[in-house]
């Protein structure tokens, strides 16, 4: 099968490489679909000393497409079903977060993209637990985003907690902040999107944001009248928004970080004295992840709006520089493109 690696410093190869067999509980997927995300470009950046061993492992975790084989003691999936890897992160199942059902905070977990192959090439071996089968009015260009953006978004809104009457501030209008606009906002929340870029911020007040501002607008705003919001949802990764999810919070606010990169830089009294919270989030539970299907399935059209270019595997490049550009809209590998089946 066709697989890409990223071997380190920016590069790419493009292999041939053999369809993995699956093993006892495990699937193997015929790709459909998949998708760019902010951290393969994380990874794509990394140099070859860093990438080590994980050079030789197919990037990616964005996977949808048709079960192609099932291995041993294998029984809720069979050959033709449609289906999406909706969990990233596999824990061991037998630790104590594993218990929990918090799988991502696993000491021995893997990773599709990191320790496990993954979407970047024609087919993926998954443990079923990570697999979930897709209704047929869902399309696979819809399942991509609920594999990661719709999923991460949505984990981040329940770890915020928003309550009725609060007030919500989204920094950060990627794919996953527009995500976190659209749950929000169906939820009754009102929204603030925050963003330098016009078309993200005009995208956001489609997706039922209250106001949209640029971060310097906020700024002012924040310095001249006090403008606080009880809630931020950090999605840029950038220092100065960082910041600014801090800045903007009222006494007693909460912050919640999804945004990787960065480097949050804050006096700690500026967490004191408003006895503000700081937290993290990470991808969502195998739980909530029912609850992201049914939702893409009632949103098609609004979450197509997020969709960038398809292109073939051949233009991972061109589709890399889209995601590191912050070009408009999700790249989509298309693996149909030749196929007879």
């Amino acid at each position: 099968m066709k697989a890409v690696l990223f071997p380190g410093d920016s590069h790419t190869e493009i292999r041939d490489i053999e369809i993995p067999e699956p093993g006892p509980g495990e699937v193997v997927v015929r790709l459909t679909a998949s998708g760019v995300c902010g951290t393969d470009v994380h990874y794509w950046h990394e140099s070859a000393e860093s990438r080590g061993d994980r050079a030789g492992v197919v990037p990616g975790h964005e996977s949808v497409g048709v079960v192609h084989a099932v291995g041993p003691g294998v029984t809720r999936f069979e050959e033709g079903h449609r289906v999406v890897a909706g969990m990233l992160h596999i824990g061991c199942g037998h630790c104590k977060v594993c218990r929990r059902g918090e799988f991502a905070l696993c000491g021995n977990k893997q990773v599709f993209g990191r320790t496990l192959g993954g979407s970047y090439a024609e087919y993926v071996k998954a443990p079923t637990q990570a697999v979930y089968r897709l209704a047929d009015d869902l399309p696979d260009d819809v399942a991509v985003l609920a594999a990661c953006n719709l999923s991460t978004a949505y984990s981040a809104l329940r770890r915020a907690d928003v309550r009725r009457g609060e007030s919500l501030t989204v920094f950060g209008l990627g794919g996953v902040g527009l995500c976190t606009v659209l749950i929000a906002a169906e939820e009754g929340v009102e929204v603030v999107a925050v963003d330098p870029l016009a078309e993200r911020r005009a995208k956001a007040t489609a997706l039922g944001a209250a106001a949209v501002l640029d971060p310097e607008e906020l700024g002012a705003m924040i310095a001249r009248d006090g403008f606080g919001t009880d809630v931020a949802i950090e999605c840029s990764g950038h220092p100065a928004a960082q910041k600014q999810s801090i800045d903007v919070l009222v006494p007693g606010g909460r912050t919640v970080v999804v945004g990787m990169g960065g480097g949050y830089n804050f006096i700690a009294e500026e967490i004191i004295g408003k006895k503000a919270t700081l937290m993290g989030t990470l991808v969502c539970r195998p739980d909530e992840f029912y609850d992201v299907l049914e939702f893409a399935g009632g949103h098609v059209d609004e979450l197509r709006t997020l969709l960038g270019p398809r292109i073939t595997i051949d233009s991972v490049d061109e589709g890399l520089r889209h995601s590191q550009d912050g070009g408009e809209g999700k790249v989509l590998f298309d693996w149909t493109v030749g196929k007879s089946s």
